[in-house]
């Protein structure tokens, strides 16, 4: 374990500095030292740690706290915040987001644990402060945490510290459920806000994960630990905080967004369809349809509904019951696809049509309006009045529609009202799907840093007339780089040993243009080199280990296929009786953390 880290089954040693409690935070009660590991309960009342820090409205400060909560073997279970604030079933709550610091009282943001309702599986509660915005770090804040146990009338303080880290993220406490064999339930509280080892970089619980990570592997097994699975960042930690944010009423059904002008301009439409891991599922526009989404039509000009708001020209409409599960983002846009039109006379005498260049805003487009309705109620969700967006741009993103598939918001659509103007016709999935997480996942643009490598493989086929082969790896990434490995001469188990094949510094968000990561085997020959099978690695495998250090998995070898998962043959393929059949296996090694200031 790292220095200051205890063996593994024991909790990590350290105590918080001492000093001035931080102004609003009162003083703890009672004389005696404290022990590392306190008792605590929720007799009278949860368990409370709350944080605090001067009010600085100019400055915008923004403290965030988080309580995630992980069971025995190191797996996460659920995480309260700021968009979660009741999660496993009510037992862990969160305060209001207070994104500068002002207010009357003394806490500012706060968890709350009620020990007794906390679901059986789960055995610990990390707790942990991150400095979104304002300040560089923690230490620049001033911010102060308090501690308060539930086993007295109204609760007790039992500790309050300074969170002087010059780190963005702090791990400020660990709840653990005790032995088992003890009646009734002991839980302990681990105050871990002084140790150099739980401060890190990160400004969200999300990006500080290698933290709880770091406590994880002093306080469980590694056999344990090897055998989770990964956590998956996409689909409830949504960390936008967007002021134009709002889940649908559960009694809302059906949606529609109609758009209206009076003009011959040309104006359509689009709804993308994505998944959690932002990867197109549908685009739906000029009459097109899919499960749950409709077009109504192309209108080449705004003379079907003459500006009438109660007939748009164009209209999507939405049945939120009937989307394909696997939709967890609908994204709505408009574009300004041709000027307009004008008129001519041929030589022969006939009328000709024209377009006008299109207008670079909407303002030039008379009487151009955007509405988005609860069909049902006919009641209004959001009202554009585009005809006075002079904004440049011939482009919109109106609005967008999450799903929520766990946590306390299960199954519930979160709407967020944007009209922002985009660099790009709404018509690439890549400009919609870059536009969609700059405005709702701005934490998938900040940049990690991946090794990527190959190890070993065994049992592969044999290539060669001597019952071997030559093989050699090679490997496409998430961002389409190609890089390969030495190749290792007449072997049916070759150890390449090479952990960094490739290296990748950049956001997570360039690793979603391609979903699936492909680690290919060839035999190398002369004219021809063989394939001798391929690996596909989900991003979510490699993503959602970040902070869970060098990270080893076996993938056993299968045939060629398309994006789509239809298998591949080509005409050399089948000529030379490929049989789409490969034995074996392959390990492959990678490690996913923060990226340093600087590294590329």
């Amino acid at each position: 374990p790292p220095q200051g880290m205890p063996p593994h089954g024991m909790p990590p040693q350290g105590m918080p500095p001492q000093g001035m409690p931080p102004q609003g935070m009162p003083p703890p009660i009672g004389a005696p030292p404290r022990p590392e590991l306190m008792p605590c309960s929720s007799f009278y009342g949860p368990v409370h740690i709350a944080i605090t820090w001067p009010a600085s409205p100019m400055q915008g400060v923004d403290l965030d706290i988080a309580a995630c909560a992980y069971g025995a073997d190191g797996t996460q279970i659920d995480v309260c915040y700021f968009k979660n604030p009741a999660a496993c079933n009510g037992a862990i709550g969160a305060m209001a987001d207070n994104t500068s610091g002002c207010g009357y009282a003394a806490d500012k943001e706060g968890i709350f644990v009620n020990l007794v309702a906390l679901p059986p599986e789960v055995n610990f509660v990390f707790v942990v402060v991150s400095a979104r915005s304002g300040v560089p770090n923690l230490a620049a804040s001033n911010a102060g945490v308090k501690f308060v146990d539930g086993d007295a009338p109204g609760g007790r303080v039992v500790a309050t510290a300074p969170l002087n880290m010059p780190t963005e993220s702090c791990l400020v406490a660990a709840i653990i459920r005790g032995p088992p064999h003890l009646y009734p339930p002991t839980w302990m509280l681990h105050i871990t806000s002084g140790i150099p080892q739980a401060s890190g970089e990160g400004k969200d619980f999300n990006e500080a994960i290698s933290l709880i990570e770091e406590y994880l592997r002093a306080s469980i097994p590694p056999e344990l630990l090897v055998n989770r699975p990964p956590n998956n960042p996409m689909e409830s930690f949504d960390m936008n905080k967007d002021s134009r944010v709002y889940f649908l009423d559960p009694s809302c059904h059906k949606v529609d967004l109609g758009l209206g002008w009076q003009s011959t301009c040309d104006l359509d439409v689009h709804a993308h369809l994505f998944d959690e891991w932002y990867q197109q599922e549908a685009h739906i526009t000029s009459g097109a349809s899919c499960d749950g989404v409709r077009h109504s039509g192309n209108s080449r000009d705004g003379t079907d509904g003459y500006g009438n708001r109660a007939t748009p020209d164009e209209v999507i409409y939405l049945d939120l019951d009937r989307v394909a599960p696997d939709v967890k983002h609908v994204v709505f846009c408009l574009h300004i696809k041709q000027g307009e039109k004008y008129y001519t006379t041929d030589e022969e005498g006939n009328k000709v049509e024209h377009r006008h260049p299109p207008p670079n805003d909407f303002s030039k487009i008379r009487n151009c309006f955007c509405l988005m309705r609860d069909t049902d109620r006919s009641f209004t969700l959001a009202n554009f009045e585009l005809g006075v967006d002079h904004r440049p741009g011939r482009s919109r993103m109106m609005a967008v529609l999450s799903r929520f598939n766990a946590g306390s918001a299960a199954g519930r659509w979160q709407m967020i009202v944007m009209g922002d103007p985009m660099e790009h016709a709404p018509t690439s999935e890549s400009v919609v799907r870059h536009a969609l997480i700059k405005r709702t996942r701005p934490d998938l643009l900040r940049p990690v840093h991946i090794d990527f490598g190959v190890l070993s493989a065994k049992g592969i086929k044999a290539a060669d007339r001597g019952g071997t082969s030559d093989p050699y790896v090679r490997v496409k990434f998430y961002d389409h780089t190609k890089s390969r490995s030495k190749t290792i001469k007449k072997t049916l188990n070759p150890e390449w040993n090479e952990p960094k094949i490739y290296s990748w510094t950049g956001p997570i968000a360039n690793l979603l243009e391609r979903i699936y990561c492909k680690v290919d085997i060839y035999d190398a020959d002369m004219l021809r080199d063989d394939f001798l099978g391929r690996a596909y690695i989900h991003a979510r495998e490699v993503i959602g280990t970040r902070g869970r250090g060098i990270i080893q998995r076996k993938f056993f070898l299968h045939e060629k296929h398309t994006e789509k998962g239809e298998q591949k043959r080509g005409f050399l393929d089948m000529v030379l009786g490929y049989t789409g059949d490969f034995p074996g296996e392959m390990i492959v090694q990678w490690e996913v953390r923060g990226a340093r200031p600087g590294e590329k």
